[in-house]
């Protein structure tokens, strides 16, 4: 299963690295400019823990993403 959850994570990271690349564009929404910026925290669930306590422990890593400068992700250990 180990291996399941590395490919989980990497396919997140490379959607999410997709999204990054856009980062710093401008773009004229309603006639305001707008920069797209992106921080994400995830983990992995398993089935072993509550969906509670498994958003709980995303909603941290996305806290540490933003704490250390946004614009980034990380998944919770």
């Amino acid at each position: 299963m180990e291996d399941v959850h590395e490919a989980d994570r990497q396919t997140a990271e490379r959607r999410v690295s997709g999204l990054m690349k856009e980062q710093g564009k401008s773009y004229s929404v309603e006639g305001q400019m707008a920069m797209v910026g992106i921080s994400a925290g995830g983990r992995l669930w398993t089935g072993e823990d509550s969906l509670e306590d498994v958003l709980a422990q995303a909603d941290s890593a996305l806290y540490d993403v933003k704490m250390n400068g946004k614009k980034g992700i990380k998944f919770y250990n």
